[in-house]
Order: structure tokens, then sequence, then C-alpha cells
């Protein structure tokens, strides 16, 4: 009789290495976001920045250690991020803030999908075996976040085609859909009290979905909320200059860098180049970008990349 195979000492120990970076990770990343808090509300720049710093290297060492080079490099490009601000607190913007922001999101994703991972592939192969279908289940957790932020109610719903579509074809977009999901909760659903008014829902509705097919990658968000206001749009478009006054429709309009109809920056919105980010995402592996709206009634994005087995 031969016994079954047992796992062996090292892949044991391997496992326990794994789950420890997936939450001490987590911990830290928890941590880096108080601090970033506190960088841009106390003016506290040179601690937030020096405990900013010392987390990521942290998160960064492991997943060295662990051959995860998506998280070293977002780890490092945040790293990066941080030296050019350096500790003077002339340098919290908004735009520095948001920047910052980005980083930490697109790292708590893939922090979250290591634990998808079969530990003694970890060192081999990571996030080849990862299923879309639990990226989004990262990414349902990042929206209700978002939704939080904007004092909004908002739900993801998720469509992806073939089921077993695996993460790696979908992670070179995984910035650009973040853009496009935060997008929807600062400028698309509404708060609960006006979507009542209007006699929709309290809670909106976010519907991702992805679909490979022979052709290409297409990846749809969209949202039941404001859609396009054409009267905001065109008064922003004054307010932008030459470069989005013109023959333009609003549609082209919304997309131009820099352009946004918040009456305010923040994080989360009115910095201008969200959807620029989607589109500069899209034409970088030979995609396009398709935005499309009606006020009232909605707005969708739409990138389509050639296929990419």
């Amino acid at each position: 009789m031969i016994d079954r195979a047992t796992p062996s000492e090292s892949e044991n120990e391997l496992s326990e290495i794994v789950d420890s970076f997936v939450i001490e990770s987590r911990e830290l990343l928890a941590d880096c976001y108080r601090y970033l808090n506190r960088w841009s509300t106390d003016g506290d720049a040179g601690d937030s920045m020096a405990d900013l710093a010392r987390a990521l290297h942290t998160i960064k060492g492991t997943a060295s250690f662990l051959n995860l080079e998506a998280i070293v490099a977002r780890a490092h490009a945040l790293e990066e991020t941080l030296r050019a601000f350096g500790c003077d607190q002339s340098t919290v913007t908004v735009d520095a803030v948001g920047e910052l922001s980005d980083h930490l999101d697109q790292l708590a994703i893939d922090v979250s999908l290591v634990g998808e991972i079969r530990p003694e592939n970890v060192p081999h192969r990571p996030f080849t075996e990862v299923a879309v279908a639990a990226y989004c289940q990262a990414l349902a957790g990042y929206v209700e976040r978002i939704a939080a932020e904007c004092s909004i109610n908002a739900a993801l719903s998720v469509s992806v085609r073939p089921d077993d579509l695996p993460y790696q074809l979908v992670q070179p977009l995984s910035s650009a859909i973040l853009h496009l999901l935060r997008n929807a909760c600062a400028h698309g659903i509404e708060s609960a009290g006006l979507r009542v008014a209007a006699g929709k829902p309290a809670t909106g509705v976010i519907s991702l979905s992805i679909e490979l097919d022979d052709q290409q990658l297409t990846v749809r968000v969209a949202d039941d909320g404001r859609g396009l206001d054409a009267k905001a749009i065109s008064a922003a478009a004054r307010e932008f200059g030459e470069a989005a006054t013109g023959p333009m429709t609003a549609e082209e309009q919304i997309i131009l860098p820099g352009f946004s109809t918040a009456l305010s920056a923040g994080p989360l919105a009115g910095r201008g180049y969200g959807l620029d980010v989607v589109r500069r995402s899209a034409e970088a592996l030979g995609g396009r970008l398709v935005v499309e709206g009606r006020q009232g009634h909605g707005f969708a994005a739409v990138v389509t990349i050639p296929q990419i087995r």
C-alpha cells in the first residue's frame, strides 16, 4: 500500500510564511491609510511619511523573499512617490494624497489575492492561478469602503466570462478598473436621499463586466447614477479653457487630462485625471476607452484591448 502524500515540512513552513505575510500586510496597510490621513489632516508630514516608509519597507521585504514581484513593484512605486514629495509640509496637496492613496489601493488588492495562491506556487508563479472571480471579490470590499467615504450606498455587481478567466490577463488594467469604480462612487451614484426622491432604490448599483473572446478583452464599468450633466460639463469646459471648447462632445470633454466637473478637489474626486488615466492605460495596451451617459440615467465606461493570451 502507498501512503497518501502529505505536505513536506518545508511546504508547511512556506504556507505559514505566506499566511503571516497576508495578515501582517493587511495590518500594515491599515496603518498606512491612517498615516496618510494624519499627514493630510494634522500637518504631521515628517513622522507620517517616515511611518509610511517603514511599513512599506516591511511589506516589500517579505514580498521580495516570496518572489511576489507585483507587490514589490507596487510598494517600490509608493516609496519612490514618498521620496519625490520629501518631508516638506508644503508638499501636502490633494494630488499628493490622492496619488499615494491610489498606490495603496492597488497594493491592498494585490495583497488580498496572495491568499488565493497555493503556497507551493508562490515563489514560482504568483498570480498565474488566481481567477478574476477572486479579484472581483476584493473589488467588492474596495467599493464598499469608497462608498462609505463618499457617504453613499452602493453595491458592486459582477459578470465575468469565461468563468475561469485568470487575473493575470486583467492585471494590466487593474489601476484603470480602480479608477472607474472610484469614479462611479465619487461622480455617479447619488446620495440615498436624492436617489429616493428621483424614484430610484436608495442603494446604487455599480456593474463590472469583464469578458474575453477570440478578439479582445472588454472591461465595462457602469452605474445607475446621475449620468452626464451637459450643463455642468459645458460650464467646466469654459473654465478649463480652449482645449475643452470647440466641436467636442461631453463624452470627449470628460476624458481630457485635468478636466473635472467637481466644485473642489479631494483625494477621491476633482483631480481631473481619473478617466485620462484609464484612457492612457487602454491606449498603452493597444486599446481604447469609450464612455457614454445620459443625465439621470447612469454612466458607462468601456475599455477594449486586443486579445493578450
